[in-house]
């Protein structure tokens, strides 16, 4: 991986991390038509500014659940155990699918139609009610579904969580502190394996920095419009990009 591919990598997984377009589906694609080997470490390694742009973002949520909102830290704790579940189980699998455009086109399309139909709720609902284990739980399984590349984490998990009744901001909230966990967790379980030593530590930090400008733009940029119409209209570019992939490998 190169200097270049690493910044343009960088760019794409802040943005595609936290608007609902898919992260996995933009770095699967754009590490192949590069010609990455490594491409889940790769992966990892960006995934890891982004959450470091979470943290910075989130910080005053996390001190809340710490200090005050313990109730909190159950219903986080059920929201990840389904995506744990399924990343431990189907580990190869899920590497296999990186590889298969069919796959990443099909998943980009469905995330297409998932975001769509957010504009059946109402437009924003006034007042936040808590969030219970289980919606927590259903919020959860949609997180473990999107470890398909191409179905949008952000983009599945606020949808749900929208789905059920929940205000949209509150929405994106849970999913970015259950993204925390999320991508922690599979930096921590990546990690061994991926034959650290082997990458130029000069991409890597570029990589991470990039991942993290771009992450935090995204994140903030992402709070601003969940609460309107808009955020349905991601939808748009996931068909466009959705059925082109399918266009090109059909």
């Amino acid at each position: 991986m190169s200097l270049f591919h690493s910044f343009i990598l960088g760019i794409v997984q802040g943005i595609t991390e936290f608007f609902p377009i898919s992260s996995s589906a933009h770095l699967a694609l754009l590490q192949e038509i590069f010609g990455i080997q490594s491409k889940l470490q790769v992966t990892v390694f960006l995934h890891f500014g982004s959450v470091l742009a979470l943290l910075l973002t989130m910080r005053s949520e996390i001190k809340e659940i710490i200090t005050q909102k313990l109730r909190l830290i159950p219903l986080l704790v059920i929201g990840s155990i389904p995506a744990g579940i399924v990343g431990f189980t189907l580990k190869s699998k899920i590497e296999l699918s990186f590889e298969n455009p069919i796959i990443i086109g099909t998943s980009l399309v469905l995330t297409g139609i998932i975001l769509w139909f957010t504009r059946v709720r109402r437009h924003n609902i006034p007042h936040a009610r808590q969030i219970t284990l289980l919606d927590a739980l259903i919020i959860g399984i949609a997180q473990a579904i999107a470890i398909i590349p191409g179905i949008s984490r952000s983009g599945i998990t606020i949808a749900m969580a929208i789905y059920i009744g929940i205000n949209r901001v509150e929405a994106a909230k849970f999913s970015f502190l259950l993204a925390i966990i999320s991508i922690l967790g599979a930096t921590v379980f990546t990690l061994p394996g991926s034959q650290l030593l082997t990458f130029n530590l000069t991409t890597i930090i570029t990589a991470i920095l990039v991942s993290f400008l771009a992450s935090y733009f995204a994140i903030r940029t992402l709070l601003k419009v969940v609460s309107t119409r808009k955020f349905s209209l991601f939808s748009l570019y996931c068909w466009l990009l959705g059925f082109l992939v399918l266009f090109l490998n059909l």
